[in-house]
């Protein structure tokens, strides 16, 4: 195991944790599906996720799903510039069609490749 992770990890430089350093949370390498990310791109990454599986679980257990309009416009920040990549790896389908007077909630969504 411990050789895979090396290969995984190789160039990366070492967690804080493991040299008893101490790194901004930015500049810290995380370890992510895709491979190693500083960690400026992983909180926005680790952001998304929950903000979207929120809005999933209430949808599917009949709650209020109204996403809050600041907390969208931050993620559309995060999300916005990576959505080739994201949509690369499978993490998001392809755009759905909307109005063109849909919400800004559906418009969010709609970029995300989800309905509602």
């Amino acid at each position: 195991m411990s050789s895979v992770v090396s290969q995984q990890t190789a160039g990366t430089p070492p967690h804080p944790a493991r040299t008893g350093t101490r790194t901004p949370w930015s500049t810290t390498w995380f370890p992510a599906t895709c491979g190693p990310l500083p960690g400026s791109i992983y909180a926005g990454h680790r952001f998304l996720d929950v903000l979207v599986h929120g809005w999933d679980i209430a949808v599917a257990t009949g709650q209020d799903h109204t996403i809050d309009p600041l907390l969208m416009q931050a993620c559309r920040q995060v999300i916005e510039p990576q959505l080739e990549a994201f949509r690369s790896t499978g993490a998001l389908g392809p755009e759905v069609a909307v109005p063109a007077d849909a919400s800004a909630q559906t418009q969010f969504l709609a970029l995300l490749g989800r309905t509602g």
